[in-house]
Parts: structure tokens; C-alpha cells; sequence
């Protein structure tokens, strides 16, 4: 594993122009019909990222804050991999959290989901989900737990790939048992005080 070099994300203008230009002339299909998500990512969810891509979206912002970060490189047998380090500990693995380090998960989990309030939703379970919640009415992380929250200068929760349409309750128990239960050989009664 080695270290990235200096400015390793370095989009040359001309991409970025051929990028501006395929999305102004991009002609999406009509709506498939079905449940919205059934068939895959709803026609009006894909013209509002592109919109955002045309008319707020600063790449060089973004490729800024990128080369920020710790890049590191790893040769597996299938081939290389490029990822971004955060330093930080994964909450599981560090000291029990504190009533305070609590308040703060609740708060990033309230910051979560006021973020995608507006992310449309069939209004139905979606069976592309691990655990389906009745009263679907959010697109959620669905498995906010000590084992997906980094720790450090800044918190970060990681793993989405189990991310869908849920509800705020569904996902705040799930956070609630995971992050207050986090010892198997504790008395239940005891650990929920």
C-alpha cells in the first residue's frame, strides 16, 4: 500500500466540457411503467441530477477536496485498488459511546434524513430492501449502527449498500437497538437504561 501522489484527481478541462455538453444534449426515455424504483431509477430523479449537474455542480470543487484526502492503492490478484482514507475508528471498535457521542448519532441521523425528504418514493415496501419497513415514507440508510460509523475529526456513517425506501421510526429503532445494545453479555433490562 503507498501513499497517492500530489493532486491525483486532475480532470482535464476539455472532459469537463464534454461532459457539459453530452448532459445539455442527454434525451431521457419516458417513465417505465410500474411502481416508481421498480424498474429502476425514476425518469424525474435522473433529470434532476442532471439539472444539478448543468447547473450547480462545481467539479473542481469537488476534485479539490478530494485530493485532500488520504488516497492509498492496493494490488489485489484481480487487479489494483484506488480508495480514500478517513482516519477515524469504526464505533464499534472503539470505547462505549458516552449520552453526549449519542445526542450527536441522533443528530446525524436527523441531518440524514431531513436531507432526503424530497428523494420520490413509490409509497410502498420495496422488496429491494434487507428488512422492509411498514409506512415506507423516507429513502434511508437502514443500517445506521456502530459498525458503519467512522469516527474522528469528523463523523461519517459508511455503507450504504443496504440505503431504500423506509421510515424515520423504522430506521431510529434500528439505530436505537444498535448503538445502545452493543453488548451481548449485558442484561437487556439494565443496557436499555
Amino acid at each position: 500500500m503507498s501513499t497517492r501522489p500530489e493532486h491525483f484527481f486532475n480532470v482535464p478541462d476539455s472532459d469537463l466540457d464534454r461532459l457539459a455538453r453530452r448532459l445539455h444534449e442527454a434525451v431521457l426515455p419516458d417513465q417505465t411503467p410500474g411502481p416508481d424504483w421498480s424498474r429502476g431509477i425514476p425518469t424525474r430523479v435522473l433529470e434532476r441530477l442532471r439539472r444539478r449537474w448543468i447547473e450547480r455542480y462545481d467539479w473542481r470543487q469537488y476534485e479539490r477536496a478530494l485530493n485532500r484526502e488520504q488516497h492509498s492503492f492496493y494490488t489485489s490478484v484481480s487487479g489494483p485498488l484506488h480508495y480514500v482514507c478517513r482516519d477515524g475508528d469504526i464505533a464499534i471498535d472503539a470505547p462505549q459511546l458516552d449520552h453526549a457521542a449519542l445526542a450527536r448519532v441522533g443528530r446525524m441521523i436527523r441531518e440524514i434524513h431531513d436531507a432526503s425528504v424530497n428523494v420520490p418514493l413509490s409509497g410502498g415496501n420495496d422488496d429491494d430492501v434487507l428488512i422492509p419497513a411498514p409506512h415506507v415514507d423516507l429513502f434511508c440508510h437502514n443500517d445506521l449502527a456502530p459498525w458503519n460509523l467512522v469516527l474522528g475529526d469528523r463523523w461519517v456513517f459508511i455503507d450504504w449498500d443496504s440505503a431504500g425506501p423506509s421510515s424515520r421510526i423504522w430506521d431510529l429503532a434500528y439505530a436505537a437497538q444498535s448503538f445502545t445494545l452493543n453488548d451481548a453479555s449485558e442484561n437487556p433490562d439494565i443496557a436499555a437504561v
